[in-house]
């Protein structure tokens, strides 16, 4: 009985280890290998994976260092995020994005032949009309063949939403926030592809991934790693300031 038992674990064990890998690449195209079959889902991270800014101000390496440079004035460390989400919100009202790697023929390629397609994002409600207005300039348009046309609230941890076939996970963890999405649409796929620039938000998804009796492949997709590494502090600087001149705001730190 206990041989019985212990048989049992280590094919369920095996199992997971078959159905979830996580590899690592520096091509979104990656992602066609892993693409057959019906009822597969294709999950996109949204800034420096399938889109950039037009310049470094308003991405994540400028983000992460607005936050400590505020820091640095006194602030304390929420009051300071709260700050540089506004200036982040209001930095995207006026940049555009562009494609990496040609993401926008890539996404109608898959939606073309019938695989489901979905963005999974840290952006956050405010930013939610923007964010779609942004991706619709670069033709990409995820509410194409999507699994709902409803806007559907969501929370974990923060409040979220899901709209026109993207979730803002406003800093939630990003696999908690696609199974809820998907519990709530009543919806089981078989397989999930999910390709994101950082490594946690892969290992989230991979983690509820194993909940579910669901193939689960994760791409880190590593392409702007240099640029992330090679961040020019004295370039955005000078791209801050020329911003704040544009919308008549000098005084903003």
């Amino acid at each position: 009985m206990k041989f019985a038992r212990y048989i049992s674990i280590i094919t369920l064990i095996l199992h997971l280890h078959i159905n979830a890998i996580i590899i690592e690449s520096d091509k979104l195209e990656t992602i066609l290998q892993y693409t057959t079959g019906k009822k597969t889902i294709v999950a996109f991270d949204i800034d420096f994976t399938i889109a950039e800014h037009e310049q470094e101000l308003g991405e994540g390496p400028w983000f992460d260092y607005y936050i400590k440079k505020i820091q640095e004035k006194g602030l304390h460390p929420k009051e300071a995020l709260n700050l540089a989400l506004s200036v982040f919100y209001l930095v995207n009202q006026f940049i555009d994005l562009k494609n990496i790697d040609n993401s926008n023929a890539l996404i109608k390629d898959l939606q073309d032949n019938g695989i489901s397609t979905i963005a999974v994002t840290n952006r956050s409600i405010p930013t939610y009309k923007r964010t779609i207005e942004q991706l619709k300039k670069i033709d990409i348009d995820f509410s194409k063949k999507g699994l709902s046309k409803n806007d559907i609230d969501l929370a974990v941890k923060y409040n979220g939403i899901f709209s026109q076939g993207i979730i803002f996970c406003g800093g939630n963890n990003k696999g908690k926030m696609l199974f809820q999405f998907l519990d709530k649409i009543n919806y089981k796929p078989k397989k999930i592809v999910f390709i994101d620039d950082k490594l946690k938000n892969v290992k989230h998804v991979e983690k509820e991934v194993e909940k579910q009796n669901i193939e689960f492949v994760g791409i880190r997709f590593s392409k702007l790693d240099e640029k992330a590494k090679n961040f020019n502090i004295e370039e955005v600087e000078k791209q801050f300031e020329q911003f704040k001149k544009k919308i008549g705001l000098e005084s903003l730190n």
